[in-house]
C-alpha cells in the first residue's frame, strides 16, 4: 500500500513545520508574557476586521458552543427573539449547538438549500419571523466548498435586525476576501486548518465578548502569523490545486460519477461526487482500507478537499484503486425468489424497512421451513453506511437454524457480539425491525413447543477473573450474574426461557431456570452443559454448574 493520502483537508490538516517552529520559539521567549494586544491588532489588520474582541477556545466545536450561548444569554433572554436560522447541511458543530440550546426555548429553524447548496435570499425572507434573532452559517460549505450568497443574505438580515455569524474557516487562504466587505456581528474560524500545531478555535465579535482566562500571547502570535502565510497560497489553491481538482473530477467523471456542484461557484480545492446505488460512507470505508482519506456529505455524496500539498501521483492512485472497490459495491447480491422457495418446500418473508432518502433502507428476506418454521436461508439487499451492511451480514448468520419465534424474540445484542465494526444503534433496531416484519408472514406455520437443543452460545476467548479464589461468595455471584446477562441470558431468551443464580458455594454454582426452559429436556443436558462451559471460559476454569430441579417440570 502506498503512503496515506488525506484528501479531506477539512478533517485532517497537516501541522505545518514553520508554524509549529514558530509557535515553540515565542511561548519559550514570552512564557511569562507578551504583546498580546499588538498580535490581536495584527489579526484584525490582516482578516480587515474592525474590532479587537477575539477570543480563543480549544476547538471549532467549542467556539461555536460558546458563541451560540452568548448570544442566548446576551440577546435572546433580553429580546425574547428565539429563534436561531441555519442551513440543513450546516456544519454539524453549529447544528448540534443549536439543537442544546433547544432545552431553553429556543428554536432552531432549518432552512433548505437549493440544488446548487445554496440559501437563497427569497428561501432567507420566507423563513424570517419577528422572533428571527440570528443567521448562523459559513461562508463556504467545508465539505461542498460551495460558497454562500452572503452579501444578498446579510442584506436581509439587516433589513430584519437579525444578527449574523458567519464561519470562515474552509475559505481562508482560498478566497481573497475581507471582513470589512460583510457587515457581520460574529466570525469564526479552525485555526488548526491553517496549519497551527494545535486545535484552536476562534471567535471575533462586533459585540464585547465575556471575559475568560487569555491565551497566551504565542497562540496569538502563531495566529498571525499562520493567517498571512494561509492568504499568501491564494495563487496556489486558485491555479494548481485548482487544476488537480479538476483532473479529479475528469477520472471521476470517466468512472461513472455524478460530479453535483459542477459550475456553481464553489472553492477551488473542493470535489464531490456520487455513484448510483452505492452510499458514500461505503465509499469511504473501502478508500481507507487503501490508505486514501475522503470523507461524507450525505448518504449520496463522497467529499475530497485538497491541500496545497497534494501532487498529480496522489489523483493517479485514488483513480487506480477505485475502479475495484466500485466493482465491488456495485455487485449484486443473489436473491431469492418465490420458485426457489417452493421447489425446496420453504416459504420466502421479506421484511422491507427504512427509507433510502434517509440513508438507510434494505430488505432482509428469510427462506423458513413450511413443516417445522426453521429458518433456512437468509439474504439481504440494503443501501446503508458499512456498519449497516455488517450488522445485517451478523443478524443472517444468527437467524439461521433458529424458527422463526426465536427471530422474533432476537435482540440487538446478539447481533452486536456478532459485528467486526462498531454497531450502531439505528442499524440495529432497524434489523429489529426488519425481522418482525419478515416473521409476520409465517406465524402460521406450527412450531415445537419444546426444544431439544439451546442455541449455540459460543464461548469466545478463554479468560481467568483476576483474583477469583480470593473473592467471598457475595462477590463471585456478582460476577457471575455479570456474565450471565451479557453471555447466556440474551440466548436463553431466544426460546422464551430465563436463568438465574441461586447460590454460589466455592466454586459450585447452583441456577435456576425459568419460563420455557423448565419444560425443556435439554435444560440439565446441552443446555445446562453450554452454560457451564462459558462460565468457566470465562471466569474460572474449576467451576461446576448445577441445575436446581425443582422448578423444572416433568
Amino acid at each position: 500500500m502506498a503512503d496515506w493520502i488525506f484528501l479531506d483537508h477539512h478533517t485532517r490538516t497537516r501541522p505545518s513545520d514553520e508554524l509549529t517552529l514558530q509557535f515553540a520559539k515565542e511561548a519559550k521567549s514570552h512564557w511569562l508574557m507578551g504583546p498580546t494586544k499588538k498580535a490581536k491588532e495584527e489579526i484584525c489588520e490582516i482578516l480587515g476586521f474592525p474590532s479587537g474582541n477575539i477570543r480563543l477556545k480549544a476547538n471549532r466545536f467549542e467556539s461555536h458552543i460558546h458563541l451560540l450561548f452568548y448570544h442566548y444569554i446576551e440577546s435572546i433572554r433580553q429580546t425574547g427573539r428565539t429563534h436561531i436560522l441555519t442551513l440543513e447541511n450546516e456544519q454539524e458543530s453549529i447544528l448540534s449547538g443549536i439543537k442544546h440550546l433547544e432545552k431553553f426555548e429556543v428554536q432552531g429553524k432549518i432552512l433548505p438549500v437549493n440544488d446548487k447548496g445554496q440559501l437563497t435570499g427569497a428561501a432567507l425572507q420566507e423563513a424570517v419571523r419577528a422572533r428571527s434573532s440570528l443567521l448562523s452559517l459559513s461562508f463556504a460549505h467545508p465539505k461542498t466548498g460551495v460558497i454562500q450568497p452572503i452579501h444578498d443574505l446579510i442584506r436581509i438580515c439587516r433589513e430584519n435586525d437579525i444578527q449574523v455569524h458567519l464561519d470562515i474557516s474552509a475559505a481562508i487562504g482560498k478566497l481573497y476576501f475581507q471582513l470589512s466587505d460583510f457587515d457581520v456581528d460574529f466570525i469564526t474560524l479552525d485555526g488548526a486548518l491553517l496549519g497551527m500545531p494545535f486545535p484552536m478555535g476562534v471567535i471575533l465579535s462586533k459585540h464585547s465578548l465575556w471575559q475568560t482566562q487569555e491565551a497566551s500571547y504565542a497562540q496569538y502570535s502563531n495566529l498571525a502569523v499562520a493567517l498571512k502565510t494561509n492568504f499568501e497560497k491564494i495563487e496556489t489553491y486558485s491555479m494548481e490545486t485548482a487544476r488537480l481538482r479538476d483532473l479529479l473530477e475528469k477520472r471521476l467523471k470517466a468512472l461513472g460519477a455524478k460530479i453535483p456542484y459542477y459550475g456553481v461557484e464553489r472553492l477551488p480545492n473542493v470535489a464531490v461526487c456520487r455513484f448510483e446505488g452505492i452510499h458514500s460512507e461505503q465509499i469511504i470505508h473501502e478508500l481507507k482500507k487503501e490508505g486514501i482519506f475522503a470523507d461524507s456529505v450525505d448518504p449520496f455524496s463522497v467529499s475530497f478537499v485538497l491541500s496545497d500539498e497534494e501532487e498529480a501521483k496522489e489523483i493517479d492512485r485514488l483513480a487506480e484503486v477505485l475502479p475495484s472497490i466500485l466493482e465491488k459495491l456495485q455487485k449484486k447480491r443473489p436473491s431469492f425468489t418465490e420458485e426457489d422457495a417452493k421447489a425446496k418446500n420453504m416459504r420466502l418473508c421479506p421484511g422491507t424497512v427504512g427509507k433510502k432518502e434517509e440513508g438507510r433502507e434494505f430488505t432482509l428476506a428469510l427462506l423458513i421451513d413450511e413443516e417445522d418454521g426453521i429458518i433456512a436461508d437468509a439474504q439481504f439487499h440494503a443501501f446503508g453506511p458499512p456498519s449497516l451492511h455488517d450488522a445485517l451480514d451478523a443478524a443472517c448468520s444468527e437467524l439461521l437454524r433458529k424458527n422463526y419465534m426465536q427471530a422474533r424474540r432476537m435482540t440487538a445484542d446478539l447481533i452486536e457480539k456478532k459485528m467486526s465494526l462498531a454497531p450502531e444503534n439505528a442499524d440495529l433496531n432497524l434489523i429489529i425491525d426488519a425481522i418482525d416484519a419478515a416473521t409476520e408472514c409465517c406465524m402460521d406455520i406450527p412450531i415445537e413447543d419444546i426444544y431439544v437443543a439451546p442455541p449455540d452460545m459460543g464461548t469466545g476467548e478463554r479468560t481467568v477473573y483476576p483474583g477469583w479464589e480470593t473473592l467471598n461468595s457475595a462477590q463471585k455471584k456478582a460476577v457471575i450474574a455479570e456474565v450471565i446477562e451479557r453471555d447466556i441470558r440474551p440466548y436463553v431468551e431466544l426460546d422464551a426461557g430465563g436463568v438465574d443464580i441461586v447460590k454460589v458455594e466455592d466454586n459450585r454454582i447452583t441456577i435456576a431456570y425459568s419460563g420455557n426452559c423448565t419444560s425443556c429436556f435439554s435444560a440439565t443436558g446441552a443446555t445446562l452443559d453450554a452454560i457451564g462451559n462459558i462460565l468457566r471460559h470465562k471466569i474460572f476454569p474449576d467451576l461446576m454448574v448445577i441445575a436446581d430441579t425443582n422448578l423444572l417440570q416433568n
